[in-house]
């Protein structure tokens, strides 16, 4: 008989807590939604220097979520990653089950609740904590930021608890603490704490941001956060999006600087939408690769075009380039709705080398790849 492990143990118990929670909340609760979405995808890897010529990917992928209302004031969020894989698809994951045919894993998404007055609310648990207006990228979104170099990518959730105010309808504070980034950590070292401040007009919105990451056993003074983000909307649509990252122990002026701006149009009478935006990565001292997806370089550009045929067929085009090294990496997909909750889709990406002679961050030589072809089918309910 095989030993059942820890982590099979740990998935046995939160797939019994969904059952049990979805099961006691039905007759408890005002009002129980249940909601998710199934992927079956298949990729094409045409590997470059020592990867495999070829290679594939084969991916089942749940996203299950379930939102209950506890009384007048109360909610409880619930949401888990459900995958089975194979190939290249299972190399990506952290499996619970690997035996014959497939990989499989499941991951706590987000597992929190939310307590709301009229001018006040609170949560608490394992959350999205969300900031900035950028839409490539998002400096201020230090946390968990956007990678325009995976589009699918689903932000993860941080464990914590945040107190937001309303004083008027389009002002808000938010003050949080978070756990540090080594969750088996006991002494508290890289807690975050800090807070935000938020206004809305018509046609522009801004927000400020201030955090501080306690001391690790890098950084023995910690990492002070200074974030501004700004959208307009005036025809076209601007945004700003910055923020300064200042380590005590290491004072590093302008490369301390990661800042996005950008702008983004619709033409055709809305059937064509184009986005553009610039990076600055400054970065020193921070793990830039795990904050947007970018390491090497200091100036990227981002851009995109997205057609629409019809209600139900699109077709978007798109590119991150670095402008130092002149690598690139263009993007297509093609998407169809065959009918409400049903979205089929082929995309490709092709990373492409330097100008310089040399392969560059975004190139194969780089990112061990010639081609990416996915083909993906997206059931929503």
């Amino acid at each position: 008989m095989k030993t059942i492990n820890a982590r099979t143990r740990a998935a046995a118990r939160f797939a019994a807590f969904c059952t049990l929670f979805a099961a006691s909340t039905a007759g408890a609760a005002e009002d129980l939604d249940f909601s998710g979405s199934i992927d079956t995808s298949y990729a094409s890897v045409f590997g470059a220097e020592d990867a495999p010529e070829y290679s594939y990917g084969l991916e089942q992928y749940a996203n299950l979520r379930l939102k209950a209302n506890i009384g007048e004031r109360g909610t409880v969020f619930v949401a888990a990653n459900i995958i089975a894989a194979s190939g290249e698809a299972a190399a990506d994951i952290e499996p619970f089950v690997v035996g014959k045919n497939y990989a499989a894993a499941i991951e706590v998404e987000r597992l929190y609740y939310r307590i709301e007055s009229d001018t006040m609310d609170m949560e608490t648990g394992l959350m999205r904590m969300a900031f900035g207006f950028g839409q490539a990228w998002s400096p201020s979104d230090f946390l968990s930021p956007k990678n325009p170099l995976l589009p699918d990518a689903r932000p993860r959730g941080v464990l914590g608890a945040a107190v937001s105010t309303y004083p008027t309808d389009t002002v808000k504070f938010k003050a949080f603490a978070l756990s540090g980034a080594d969750s088996l950590d006991a002494e508290g070292n890289g807690a975050v704490f800090g807070a935000t401040a938020d206004a809305h007009g018509e046609h522009a919105s801004v927000q400020g941001l201030y955090a501080f990451e306690a001391p690790t056993d890098v950084d023995d003074r910690g990492i002070n956060y200074a974030g501004l983000s700004l959208k307009l909307e005036a025809e076209a649509g601007f945004v700003l999006d910055a923020l300064f990252s200042l380590n005590a122990d290491d004072p590093n002026g302008i490369e301390g600087l990661q800042a996005t701006i950008g702008a983004d149009y619709s033409f055709l009478n809305g059937d064509l939408y184009a986005l553009l935006e610039y990076l600055y990565n400054g970065w020193g001292g921070v793990d830039t690769a795990d904050r947007s997806g970018i390491e090497d370089n200091t100036n990227y550009l981002y851009g995109a075009f997205t057609y629409r045929f019809s209600d139900y067929t699109n077709a978007t085009i798109s590119c991150v380039a670095s402008i130092d090294d002149r690598s690139f990496s263009p993007y297509l997909e093609l998407s169809h709705e065959p009918f409400q909750g049903m979205t089929v889709s082929l995309s490709g990406r092709i990373p492409v080398g330097s100008s310089f002679g040399e392969n560059g961050e975004l190139g194969p030589e780089k990112t061990k790849s010639r081609a990416l072809i996915t083909a993906k089918v997206r059931l929503r309910f």
